[in-house]
């Protein structure tokens, strides 16, 4: 699945106070989208702590009474005390949930938490940063625009570092593994590698980014807190650039009031107020036990992808209209639309502006520099 429509890179706090150099080694949570990871299939030659010999090329880990249980081709089961490391002895290995499956780079260390198997993915920060770009863009994007979506997932991942495990949704930024290492995405990555966003006082930006913003950018303390930040200096700028975007043009759907409230919880019923890019930053809804409440528009737009689906409303800048028996919607853009416009980025790439005059449009109060 191309994530690159709903890229949701908003989960890093604004307030991080320090630059950070970016570690030599990356962990990621794998199969996020998955809440009930049951059974893990490896594909490929490994090793694993417990018999640090290399195994076969098949690899079955699931949870036996609540106990981490490996089974293998051959039949030899093996019990760990809760943890297991598996190491590639050939490349990339092949990881499945049974549903999807993707090839990474790198070690394993699968543990259970909540009743769950999880998977974490230590790998090296090029190959990691390589991935995303390939993962975060469309193939025939340019390469300045590639470079500068590498700065931005550096930024990421030099505020996250020391935080812990980042995920490979779009919900920070999307990791899907080493066959998204393309070769123009490692052309950019080697070649911007170690540089990311600072801001005016050196500290590392924090940076957002989606795929269409339809005509101008919105603020992001605005956006997510669902109103302005009085006496803060916004960035919002006005871009002309992604009109060859397929999300470009409003995008119209109609449901039926009663799949709304029983999907939602609510009914959007006024839009109570805007940004300057008409994207809502208070929406009115009518809860289901008649009274009524106030909900960011952030909030609802994601309600309305998680319950309804991301091709609802693939864009932040909404509207709606209601009857007594249908809901409209419409819609234009796709992603949150704060920072830098992937589609005007690929297009000012194409009139050969470099990544360096690319992020200094959509972050005009950053600077691109190497991270210490």
């Amino acid at each position: 699945m191309f994530l690159l429509v709903f890229t949701l890179s908003f989960a890093l706090s604004l307030a991080l106070p320090a630059a950070h150099a970016l570690p030599a080694e990356v962990h990621v949570s794998l199969f996020q989208a998955n809440n009930n990871l049951s059974k893990l299939i490896i594909d490929g030659p490994h090793s694993t702590d417990s018999s640090g010999t290399s195994s076969g090329g098949h690899c079955e880990f699931f949870i036996d009474k609540n106990a981490l249980v490996s089974k293998e081709r051959q039949a030899v089961v093996r019990h760990f005390s809760g943890r297991c490391v598996v190491r590639g002895t050939g490349g990339p290995l092949l990881l499945s949930d049974g549903n999807k499956q993707r090839r990474y780079r790198g070690r394993f260390v699968i543990t259970i938490e909540r009743g769950r198997l999880h998977v974490v993915n230590v790998v090296d920060s090029k190959s990691y940063i390589t991935s995303v770009v390939g993962s975060e863009s469309l193939p025939d994007f340019p390469l300045e625009a590639l470079k500068a979506q590498a700065v931005l997932a550096s930024s990421v991942l030099a505020r996250h570092s020391g935080s812990g495990a980042l995920g490979d949704t779009t919900e920070i930024q999307a990791y899907l593994g080493s066959e998204y290492e393309r070769p123009l995405a490692k052309q950019a990555t080697d070649a911007v590698f170690g540089q990311e966003l600072k801001n005016k006082n050196g500290f590392t930006a924090a940076v957002y980014y989606h795929s269409t913003c339809a005509g101008g950018t919105s603020d992001a303390r605005q956006m997510f807190s669902g109103k302005a930040q009085k006496g803060v200096a916004v960035n919002q700028i006005k871009c002309d650039y992604c009109q060859a975007s397929p999300f470009f043009k409003t995008h119209s759907v109609t449901i039926p009031v009663a799949q709304v409230k029983a999907k939602l919880g609510f009914l959007p019923i006024a839009v109570e107020s805007e940004d300057w890019q008409k994207r809502p930053m208070q929406i009115k809804v009518l809860k289901a036990d008649g009274r009524s409440a106030q909900i960011s528009g952030y909030e609802v737009w994601l309600k309305i992808g998680q319950k309804l689906g991301w091709d609802t409303a693939p864009g932040m800048r909404y509207n709606f209209e209601n009857s007594k028996k249908n809901f409209i919607l419409h819609s234009s853009g796709a992603g949150h639309g704060s920072g830098l416009c992937q589609w005007g980025a690929a297009t000012m790439a194409r009139k050969e502006k470099n990544y360096r005059l690319i992020l200094k449009y959509y972050f005009p109060d950053c600077t691109c520099t190497a991270a210490q």
